[in-house]
């Protein structure tokens, strides 16, 4: 279809985007935290030309006419609601055709706001559009079209999509796909869905998700991922990744330096995949799967001491003398924080890592102290339940449950009255314990201690909800456990972290950031669908 000849002075712009509530539409996510962008669901009631109706639903346009204006042809578009994030990757909309000619004289495709109500869609600059009288396809306002494929009319399906790992457009008929066309789609500015009719009669009905489409839009996604994760993993790694004297200027470097840096060989790149794998499970304390997976990758069962992949600038670590010993002590402390066993954790850790407890002005010393309080709490409520309910069984100790057990001594009978205050005196008497710290300054070391001290309120802290439930739920124990772990390593010079999670924090980053900034392909490199979602 040749664009029709109005001058700019004959129409008129159309307004400026109109901002709506992000939470009301359905979002493309970036990040699970911190960004999230609205998608189009509707065609806008404003921003469209007069001489177009739109359905109370949103998706159907009719032409009705000439407006006021008494254009030439008739030319009228409307665009959705809202712009198409880059960060979405591959974004697809189908219309159905409900004109009343065989040939429709329709316009379909994308465009920026600035495009004029009064002219179909590849008419003007920032628009491209694919036209169903001629089957060609129009882009920037540049004069004749372009051969693409088949017209389209009355009772078809035209699915139209844009793909901004390629930043091309892409079109389907009744299922068929018609194949990629146009360079450098979107990469300037925000583009809309956008459909143009000509002739009074004219209409169309959108499909943006609302329904099942015709096209396998889940199939082409599923292909460009694959594609995305292939170069991906063509990537090879190199030389910066494996030595420190590479890291001061290694940004600099990178700018200045006209030769990329060498690749690594296979055999360099396995063993610093392997040694990540190795660091990972000698952080968490998985001695003897270390052993075994180091034996498997070496034949030698003995762990090395130095087990770190050399990511970044470290502290000298002061290595134990006795390493898989020292793996050994430090999950038995963690595995007796996670099981309330606090008494075994203090004791084990002075014994063995005594700064650990000494270290920022006792911090940890302080926590594993609060929890010491918790589960003598948690003790003494649950003598406080057996005795309500009246449950017991003789010679049966007291259960604190599977998710809240603890090592301390349980009652191998029925719990007496005796017994409650017993528990309930030495909750309290360690509790005032806590006098101590009466000159302590730091606001969270109180909140630690008045969280802790909340638990005794409740006969079942559990039930209570909010922070007091957090405080007494195994889920503490655990962070606490973590806590200590890091201390643990720290204390040694360790990383508080294994290397491989600190890459995997540091790719979903670069990969959340590079969506913010439209990197289409951005969205295809989801790190948890990919490694941690089965």
């Amino acid at each position: 279809m040749t664009p029709s000849t109005d001058s700019d002075e004959e129409s008129s712009p159309s307004p400026q985007p109109i901002a709506r509530d992000a939470h009301s539409v359905p979002a493309a996510v970036v990040s699970e935290e911190q960004v999230t962008y609205p998608l189009p669901t509707r065609w806008s009631d404003q921003a469209r030309s007069p001489s177009l109706s739109v359905s109370h639903d949103g998706r159907e346009i009719s032409h009705h006419g000439a407006n006021s204006n008494n254009e030439k042809d008739h030319a009228a578009n409307a665009r959705a609601n809202h712009h198409v994030p880059p960060a979405c990757g591959i974004f697809y909309y189908e219309v159905e055709v409900k004109s009343k000619e065989q040939k429709s004289h329709i316009s379909i495709g994308f465009g920026s706001h600035t495009v004029k109500f009064t002219r179909l869609p590849g008419w003007e600059k920032e628009s491209w559009g694919y036209f169903g009288d001629d089957g060609h396809v129009y882009e920037n306002g540049r004069g004749g079209g372009v051969a693409y494929a088949q017209p389209f009319g009355s009772g078809d399906f035209i699915g139209c999509g844009i793909d901004f790992t390629n930043h091309k457009i892409f079109y389907t008929k009744n299922q068929a796909y018609l194949g990629y066309v146009f360079d450098d789609v979107g990469k300037n500015g925000e583009l809309y869905p956008i459909v143009g009719l000509r002739h009074p009669g004219d209409s169309v009905r959108v499909n943006l998700g609302h329904e099942p489409f015709h096209f396998d839009i889940e199939d082409h996604v599923q292909q460009q991922r694959n594609a995305t994760w292939t170069t991906i993993m063509k990537t090879p790694l190199d030389s910066t990744l494996l030595h420190r004297r590479y890291h001061k200027n290694a940004i600099k470097s990178l700018l200045t330096n006209s030769e990329p840096p060498s690749a690594l060989t296979e055999d360099e790149s396995k063993s610093v995949l392997n040694q990540l794998v190795l660091s990972y499970l000698i952080h968490h304390g998985y001695a003897k799967t270390a052993r075994a997976f180091h034996k498997q990758q070496n034949g030698n069962g003995k762990i090395p001491e130095n087990s770190d992949v050399d990511m970044d600038c470290r502290p000298e670590r002061a290595e134990p003398d006795d390493f898989e010993g020292d793996i050994e002590r430090r999950t038995g402390i963690v595995n007796s924080v996670i099981n309330g066993d606090i008494d075994t954790a203090l004791e084990d850790t002075r014994k063995h890592y005594p700064a650990v407890l000494d270290a920022d002005d006792g911090l940890i010393l302080f926590k594993l102290r609060c929890r010491k309080l918790v589960e003598l709490i948690l003790e003494t409520n649950e003598i406080r339940r057996r005795m309500s309910n009246g449950k017991e069984r003789e010679g049966s100790p007291i259960d604190l449950g599977p998710s809240l057990s603890s090592t301390n001594k349980f009652i191998s009978r029925p719990p007496t009255t005796a017994d409650l205050e017993t528990a309930l005196t030495r909750a309290i008497e360690y509790g005032q314990s806590f006098s101590d710290y009466k000159t302590e300054k730091r606001p969270e070391l109180r909140q630690m201690f008045e969280q802790a001290s909340s638990v005794i309120a409740w006969h079942d802290p559990l039930e209570a909800g909010g922070p007091t439930a957090e405080v007494a739920g195994p889920e503490a124990r655990i962070a606490l456990a973590n806590e200590v772990n890091e201390a643990i390593l720290k204390s040694q010079g360790r990383p508080v972290r294994p290397t491989l999670e600190m890459v995997y924090r540091h790719t979903s980053a670069c990969m959340t950031q590079l969506g913010v900034n439209g990197v289409g392909s951005a969205v295809f490199a989801d790190m948890s669908r990919e490694l941690l979602e089965t």
